[in-house]
């Protein structure tokens, strides 16, 4: 439960400040937008030392990814 919380706290963080330049040009299908954005960011900051979302995000699984992408982009 934890976990997800913190995760929430980073889709938030990546919805203010990377996702706002992109729904205007993406709004006529930003749900398949952001599903696959939430995807990639996460599976970013897996691969990537870009502290703290690295340490939170490289103990999730795929699966946990698809989950969390699937509950936020709504897809």
């Amino acid at each position: 439960m934890k976990k997800f919380f913190i995760l929430s706290l980073i889709i938030n963080f990546i919805f203010a400040f990377d996702l706002s330049k992109c729904a205007s040009c993406h709004g006529h299908n930003l749900n398949k937008f952001t599903y696959n954005y939430i995807k990639y960011k996460l599976n970013y900051f897996r691969k990537n030392d870009i502290m703290p979302m690295s340490k939170i995000a490289k103990k999730l699984s795929d699966e946990e990814i698809e989950k969390v992408s699937k509950m936020y982009g709504k897809n």
